[in-house]
């Protein structure tokens, strides 16, 4: 009956041993695991906040970008009216001169050609 007493009490000592060791196993991979999922959510906030400033960064090209095309467009506006204006003179002039040429004769036409072409 004694073997039978020690055979079950080292059988059991067994048991909780094994159970100690599996216990201890199985909390080193729980922590190995935790900090590797601590140092991957690191990571990942790290490139989240990298691609954000990123972002920002491109952002700001673009606000700067829209600025320079306002100021070109507003140039080019402003050369629209100006040459819009210079059409407008242009215009007044072309109509004053064949107002002018009209009322020509055939020597007074010889004549304005003859002295806007020589001198």
């Amino acid at each position: 009956m004694n073997i039978k007493l020690n055979f079950i009490s080292l059988s059991l000592l067994t048991f909780l041993l094994l159970s100690v060791i599996y216990n201890i196993f199985t909390y080193s991979k729980m922590r190995r695991l935790e900090s590797e999922s601590v140092n991957l959510r690191e990571k990942l906030k790290a490139e989240k906040d990298s691609i954000i400033k990123a972002n920002y960064i491109y952002i700001e090209e673009l606000k700067d970008n829209i600025g320079f095309y306002k100021k070109e467009i507003n140039k080019a506006v402003f050369s629209i009216d100006s040459l819009s204006q210079e059409k407008i003179k242009l215009k007044i002039v072309y109509v004053e001169k064949i107002k002018e040429i009209k009322q020509f004769t055939s020597t007074d036409l010889n004549d304005y050609w003859r002295n806007e072409l020589f001198n």
